[in-house]
């Protein structure tokens, strides 16, 4: 009798004495009018196994998924949210087995961007900081591997769910690599993509509680355009555009948890949980455009871990909405205690939380950058156009020797550059409040570094500006808006990484550079635009003259930090 031949239908056996040798795999060979779309001749799908029995087991689920990519890339369909669920988990479990069998290697396995040099709580706070932002590029080899496979045409609107779900799959695989190292046992989530049915509770996840409709309130969010019309009807009390959005990004968010409820149906108890809730919101959530529009489980979705939301985030959220209900029980729309009263968390001491001085290393890290110390005077000081790079050359240098404030710097107008008395001086009149609204006397490293002659040449192309490259932008116009960002990114780009460090912390060297001085606290307060306390502020409100002032902002100094380059 003749033996029966094996079905080896589509079955292939890699040879050789790597480790997939001997292992079968399916291949199919793709339609040739689908071989230009799909970028192959076939398509092959590891079956992990050298059984034969097993591969022929395997086989007919592999094939159906291949005839399901053929159909799809006839049909130029994309991927619904229950297959980006699918291709995420697929891929956090691959990577968590890879992570079983060689902890070792576990950076490189988890994310291809080895070669910057982060690894573990580095790494994991990088892809948490990319998904808070909506930056999705470092899992676009990945989402091409997902497409590919599958066949499909994505919107853009699905590019970014299925590269959020990737992201989030590489983030947990990370997490769970490292409660592995600390010797505990990973606790995956159940779901990945925020836009799936969570497969125990057969519901999408979400934060929202239930809350009974019962009340004769009308709903937070109608109740809330009430109050905010009456905050924002008499122009002279009126809040600032940007106050304005953030109460209202507090009660947009706190509408969505509480589903909306009746104004006179909220507690305390839903005051609180609200709160607990967006605690788990990374810090920089609101800072992505995409996130304005999002729900709050959205929201969540993308912010898997810390660095959370700060207490005084909180707090501020809590004072928003402690506002509005406040509102209500005036205009009779609610009675009872404020469900926000009394939610303020602990901040701790201002010292710990607040921005420090840069240290002179760092100081001199700054200003030696080649953005500084690579540009000539000519081009510092007359520059043929204006841009941020312009901007960036002088106004962190002002603050450094003034104390002023950045937005009062990127505000400032040629017509405010002045002299009298012999004394060339800065008229600060866009200011915070009515302290700030001060004359600062042009320090002489600012002088020597040419800052007059370039005002001069600006006022010559007949800008209005001093700084005519800043743009205006974010709710209000204001001009220091982009320069924020911009000097966020310069002070990186220095090796300036340090926490609690930033632009304000300039004015911190100033204020600390007078202390060590020995100057008076009332005198350094008229320079910085601080109130100067009762007894200055009532019986000598005139404070000093200018020739005075000068005298202060000439004892600015920094031991150790050198300009030297900015002579030639």
């Amino acid at each position: 009798m003749f033996e029966t031949m094996p079905d080896t239908r589509h079955l292939k056996r890699r040879t050789g004495a790597r480790r997939s040798g001997q292992r079968w795999y399916v291949q199919v060979a793709v339609p040739k009018e689908l071989q230009a779309k799909l970028g192959r001749k076939t398509i092959e799908r590891a079956l992990k196994t050298p059984d034969l029995r097993e591969a022929q087991r395997q086989r007919w689920a592999v094939l159906a998924e291949i005839e399901e990519t053929f159909k799809r890339a006839r049909e130029e369909r994309g991927l619904n949210s229950v297959e980006i669920e699918a291709a995420a988990q697929r891929r956090m479990r691959e990577t968590l087995e890879a992570i079983r069998r060689d902890p070792g290697n576990l950076f490189e396995r988890v994310s291809d961007e080895v070669d910057h040099g982060l690894i573990g709580e580095g790494l994991l706070g990088d892809m948490q900081y990319d998904l808070a932002e909506g930056d999705y590029s470092r899992m676009e080899k990945a989402a091409d591997v997902v497409t590919s496979r599958a066949g499909a045409s994505l919107s853009d609107e699905q590019q970014d769910e299925l590269g959020q779900a990737l992201l989030r799959a590489d983030i947990e695989a990370l997490r769970a690599a490292l409660a592995l190292h600390g010797g505990e046992e990973p606790n995956p989530p159940r779901v990945l993509n925020a836009r799936a049915i969570d497969p125990v509770t057969l519901e999408r996840p979400s934060p929202s509680r239930v809350i009974p409709r019962h009340g004769e309130a009308p709903p937070i969010s109608e109740a809330a355009e009430r109050y905010f019309a009456d905050q924002v009807r008499d122009p002279s009390a009126r809040w600032t555009r940007q106050t304005e959005m953030q109460y209202r990004a507090s009660v947009r968010l706190f509408a969505d948890y509480a589903q909306d409820a009746p104004l006179d149906a909220v507690t305390r108890e839903e005051a609180a949980g609200f709160l607990s809730t967006i605690g788990r919101l990374h810090r920089n959530y609101g800072r992505s455009k995409k996130a304005r529009g999002l729900r709050l489980d959205e929201l969540l979705a993308r912010s898997p871990g810390p660095p959370h939301l700060s207490n005084a985030t909180l707090n501020r959220h809590s004072r928003a909405l402690h506002g509005l209900f406040r509102w209500a029980a005036k205009v009779g729309l609610r009675e009872g205690e404020n469900p926000f009263a009394g939610q303020q968390r602990p901040t701790g001491r201002q010292s710990r939380t607040g921005w420090e001085p840069f240290t002179v290393e760092e100081l001199n890290a700054l200003f030696r950058h080649p953005l500084l110390a690579g540009t000539s005077r000519e081009e510092r000081v007359h520059p043929g156009r204006h841009s941020m790079r312009t901007a960036l050359r002088w106004v962190p240098l002002v603050a450094l020797f003034s104390g002023m404030r950045q937005g009062e710097i990127c505000e400032l107008a040629v017509g405010d550059v002045r002299e009298e008395e012999g004394v060339a001086f800065l008229d600060v009149t866009a200011a915070k409040s009515e302290a700030g609204v001060r004359r600062v006397p042009v320090h002489p490293q600012l002088v020597r570094a040419g800052f007059l002659d370039y005002v001069e040449h600006v006022r010559g192309q007949r800008h209005e500006h001093v700084f005519p490259g800043l743009k205006p932008g974010g709710p209000d116009g204001k001009r220091n808006w982009y320069f924020a960002k911009a000097f966020t990114t310069y002070r990186r780009a220095c090796g300036v990484m340090r926490e609690r460090v930033g632009f304000h912390s300039l004015r911190k060297n100033v204020v600390q550079a007078l202390e060590r001085a020995r100057l008076h606290q009332s005198e350094v307060a008229q320079l910085v635009g601080h109130e100067r306390g009762f007894t200055f502020s009532v019986y000598s409100p005139l404070g000093l003259d200018l020739k005075g002032l000068r005298q202060v902002v000439e004892r600015i100094s920094y031991e150790g930090f050198s300009l030297k380059h900015f002579d030639r």
